[in-house]
């Protein structure tokens, strides 16, 4: 019967021992689910960044378009020689109103052309 006893205390000791590394597994598996869903989270939080950026990137790519063609147009002095110098300075600016981040340095591009004279050569320089 002693010997009964001592295989029932040590059955025990193992079974508490394997509870309690249960419960630690089971907090280690709570723990590394809530770093899953913080990582899932953070993932939909980038793609929806990188959209917006993209969604951005298409636009600002096709205002530059219709900038660059814009200007191309009405900045070739062959295309500008019939208007007045201050009507084609006029169109231009009006159609680049629509482009405030480009204003500055259209505008400066236009402060050079007025100090130049409308002649049969292209002014505008890339």
């Amino acid at each position: 019967m002693g010997e009964l006893t001592v295989r029932i205390n040590e059955l025990s000791v193992t079974i508490t021992s394997l509870n309690n590394d249960k419960r630690r597994l089971e907090g280690d598996l709570a723990n590394l689910q809530a770093e899953l869903e913080e990582a899932l989270n953070a993932r939909r939080a980038a793609e929806d960044r990188a959209d917006r950026s993209q969604m951005e990137l298409n636009r600002l790519v096709e205002e530059l378009r219709q900038v660059r063609r814009v200007t191309d147009f009405m900045l070739d002095s062959r295309r500008l020689s019939f208007l007045p110098r201050r009507a084609a300075v006029y169109v231009v600016a009006l159609c680049m109103s629509v482009s405030l981040r480009h204003k500055s340095r259209f505008y400066q591009k236009l402060e050079t052309l007025q100090d130049r004279d409308v002649g049969t050569t292209n002014h505008y320089t890339r």
